[in-house]
């Protein structure tokens, strides 16, 4: 496992999206003109592929917000405006609403410091892991001191994609905040959040992150003294949260001292991802 060069994980902030647009996103003609842009655009997207005739338009016509809105709102959430980003890394499993729009690049305009920023998508479970390690190996440079994690989820998929699915419950996302040691730390991280906002800062140090691939059947890790494991849904199926409540579960353990050890599988690349953080060092 690859260490991630002394990267503490300062804050983290997560968020139910519901079914409901984000205020200030609605298309200038309204829904209507929403559905019909995510349509032509499905449409243009699957024919080449002899998949136009299984879309599911009236999915389409949905009015739940697509990964730049929620993006946006938890950028707004986890990151001051004196507080600049170097690397921004999206993490997905489902297909966004809105596929014509470069998603992290759309977020990187809107997030403090203009960094670089990416999307890693087509590895399931296995995305935020990925995107960890990755961070891990630009903080190495060390031109990146600031980074954040977006984990996103939304449930609907207009079409089959021809491999296997699972779909959230509802839309809902966690942002990870991580910072070489020596950055600052803003201390309101709190103040100026919406009481719907779960947030809270860190001081846990990001020691290893894996994703090994070819194991057929796995076996969870096991806690051990001083250690919490979280498993994702690959160990414990999880219909309402799959891709983000491994994440998700990270906030309830703020108020211990111990060290913690997210875990997942990912069943079509048959991986084995872990993250260890530590409280104590």
């Amino acid at each position: 496992m690859s260490g991630p060069h002394g990267l503490r994980l300062r804050r983290c902030v997560r968020l139910d999206f519901g079914d409901e647009p984000l205020s200030g996103t609605q298309a200038p003609g309204g829904e209507g003109d929403r559905a019909a842009a995510r349509t032509l655009y499905h449409r243009d997207l699957l024919r080449p592929h002899g998949l136009e005739t299984g879309l599911d338009t009236a999915a389409l016509k949905t009015p739940g917000p697509s990964y730049g809105e929620m993006g946006r709102t938890l950028l707004e959430a986890a990151v001051s405006p004196d507080e600049p980003v170097d690397l921004l890394v999206l993490a997905y499993a489902v297909p966004d609403l809105e596929p014509g729009r470069a998603t992290a690049t759309y977020l990187s305009h809107l997030c403090p410091g203009r960094p670089m920023a990416f999307a890693i998508s087509d590895q399931g479970t296995a995305a935020a892991f990925t995107g960890l390690k990755l961070i891990g190996e630009y903080a190495r440079s060390g031109d990146t001191r600031r980074a954040v994690l977006l984990i996103l989820e939304q449930p609907t998929l207009p079409y089959d994609p021809g491999v296997p699915v699972t779909l959230p419950a509802a839309a809902a996302g966690v942002a990870l905040v991580l910072e070489a040691p020596e950055s600052h730390v803003r201390a309101d991280a709190d103040a100026d959040m919406d009481t719907d906002v779960d947030a809270a800062e860190l001081t846990l140090r990001l020691t290893s992150v894996s994703v090994e691939p070819g194991v057929a059947e796995p076996e969870p890790p096991r806690a051990s003294d001083g250690t919490s494991v979280l498993l994702g849904a690959g160990f414990t199926p999880d219909e309402t949260r799959p891709y983000t409540g491994v994440w998700w579960q990270l906030l309830g353990l703020l108020s211990t001292r111990d060290d913690v050890l997210l875990a997942d599988f990912e069943p079509v690349s048959q991986s084995v991802c872990l993250a260890e953080f530590r409280a104590r060092t």
